[in-house]
């Protein structure tokens, strides 16, 4: 059994130096699943890692960063365009559920 656990990392960065050097972290160790928000996979010691090295990037006082754990066997619902490209299946990544659009029927 792994001791790794996916988490969503979501971010918001007031300035664009520190915004640019966060973004850059995170491609080089997680998916990018919008401008900023990625799916990240570690050990709690990575996480740990993770978040020694971007409190070295960000100013607490104006600058917001969550994790929120992704439980296993659960996907991540979207809707529209897919974060992954066509046909592209990571292994270990939680499933993507697509959701249609907003309906309403009968207008």
């Amino acid at each position: 059994m792994s001791d790794t656990q996916w988490q969503l990392i979501v971010y918001d960065i007031r300035d664009a130096k520190r915004l640019r050097k966060v973004h850059s972290l995170l491609k080089r160790c997680a998916f990018a699943l919008q401008a900023s928000v990625f799916a990240w996979n570690g050990s709690p010691r990575e996480l740990q890692q993770l978040k020694h090295e971007l409190t070295r990037i960000i100013d607490p006082k104006v600058d917001d960063i969550r994790g929120y754990p992704l439980l296993a066997g659960h996907e991540i619902l979207w809707w529209g365009r897919s974060p992954n490209p066509d046909g592209v299946h990571i292994e270990g990544f939680p499933a993507l559920e697509c959701r249609d659009a907003f309906r309403r029927e009968n207008v």
